[in-house]
């Protein structure tokens, strides 16, 4: 799949993986030497500490507004969110969105 450059559709990639096999296999995409012919990797998760793994420009957030439509936005496009910046605590402190709503 790597060699030849396959898209990888993954749902819920961490649902039976350790969260240290997942960040392996994300370094794999990343890496020019294991994806030589630029493969993408498209997951999703509920897993919030996998954002320290990946870069805001590979992620987007999706969740539903008031009237129960879905909406999706990429982490890049939140303003004032730096290139270097852990994502993590970021998404816990509601700066990216996607927090659910209870009650």
């Amino acid at each position: 799949m790597l060699r030849e450059g396959v898209p990888a559709v993954l749902d819920e990639i961490d649902g039976d993986l350790h969260v240290d096999i997942v960040g392996e296999i994300l370094s794999w995409f990343r890496s020019h030497e294991t994806n030589p012919s630029g493969a993408q990797l498209f997951v999703s998760s509920h897993n919030v500490g996998l954002l320290d793994h990946l870069e805001k420009k590979e992620i987007f957030i999706v969740e539903k507004d008031n009237s129960g439509a879905t909406r999706v936005h990429g982490a890049q496009d939140v303003q004032g969110l730096r290139r270097d910046t852990r994502l993590y605590p970021k998404y816990r402190a509601g700066v990216l969105g996607g927090i659910p709503k209870i009650g």
